[in-house]
């Protein structure tokens, strides 16, 4: 059903217009350090809170046109679309971002991303989530300033969590875990 489909895409981008256009001159005016962050999950909605509070103004791109247009309508600046799309990440205003901050739980496409980024914004600082420690040559080949695995911290939160119930002190666990 090409036609059907045809009218579909055009329904849809016509509505990723809409919304990227109204946030193209909040983009634009902003004075605050600029933050990037894909991926709008429970990972970046913790990042956004966090770096919002922190002073940064965050342009978050994502792939849900719903939650695109409730954050839209909440006061927020939000893109929709394919991060690994050059023009995607253009109207999130890479050029001019600080940061990077690269959300997304899965692995296949995130290298692509950062080479589409470092291509608009060759100083901009990317930090990115991935799940492997396995993955993380891929990523610094591909450009990352900074990797944060799962793993890794998932290791060092439970083994915190078990010294802490022991009841070592916070000096000693801190050099433990520092030693990671």
């Amino acid at each position: 059903r090409p036609a059907l489909w045809k009218l579909l895409n055009s329904r849809s981008e016509r509505r990723q217009h809409a919304i990227n256009s109204r946030a193209q001159p909040v983009i634009a005016a902003m004075e605050k350090p600029l933050a990037v962050i894909v991926g709008y999950g429970p990972v970046g909605r913790v990042v956004d809170a966090l770096l919002r509070d922190a002073g940064f103004h965050t342009v978050i791109v994502e792939m849900n046109m719903k939650s695109v247009e409730a954050l839209a309508k909440s006061g927020r600046t939000a893109i929709y679309g394919d991060a690994t799309r050059s023009e995607i990440l253009e109207q999130a205003g890479v050029r001019r971002a600080k940061y990077l901050v690269v959300t997304l739980p899965h692995s296949a496409s995130r290298a692509d991303l950062v080479h589409a980024a470092r291509e608009l914004n060759a100083s901009v600082t990317i930090v990115i989530r991935a799940r492997y420690l396995a993955e993380g040559e891929a990523l610094r080949l591909a450009g990352s300033t900074r990797t944060v695995f799962e793993e890794g911290e998932t290791g060092i939160a439970i083994a915190r969590q078990v010294m802490e119930l022991r009841g070592m002190d916070a000096a000693t666990i801190d050099r433990i875990l520092d030693a990671i």
